[in-house]
């Protein structure tokens, strides 16, 4: 859109899931659930963190989100009170991410304390 509002709507979304991410994280409080302990007595940063070859902690988060996002959109969808947009499912998962970052990098700084 040329006047802008397409930007200010892909911003808007991202910063409204950015909470989500972290409280999502945060209300399972248990840092074994993003293998965060594992990060911290690894020498090697660049090692994955499989528990027991099953999907990722990280992983089962974005997939979480984005399956909330997605319901978001379809209930949109359905009720006629919006348009379904994949740019808003992306923008929505790209926010819950960072949340998820932020939450990670948050508890390694306070379980290194």
């Amino acid at each position: 859109m040329e006047d802008g509002s397409l930007n200010v709507d892909f911003i808007e979304n991202i910063i409204l899931f950015i909470p989500l991410g972290f409280m999502y994280n945060w209300a399972y409080h248990d840092s074994e659930f993003l293998g965060i302990n594992k990060i911290i007595s690894k020498t090697d940063m660049n090692t994955e963190f499989h528990l027991n070859n099953k999907i990722s902690p990280i992983k089962k988060t974005l997939f979480g989100l984005l399956l909330f996002s997605f319901s978001i959109e379809c209930t949109q969808l359905m009720l006629k009170i919006g348009i379904f947009q994949l740019s808003d499912i992306f923008c929505n998962t790209v926010g819950g991410a960072l949340g998820t970052a932020i939450y990670i990098r948050e508890t390694i700084y306070w379980l290194q304390k």
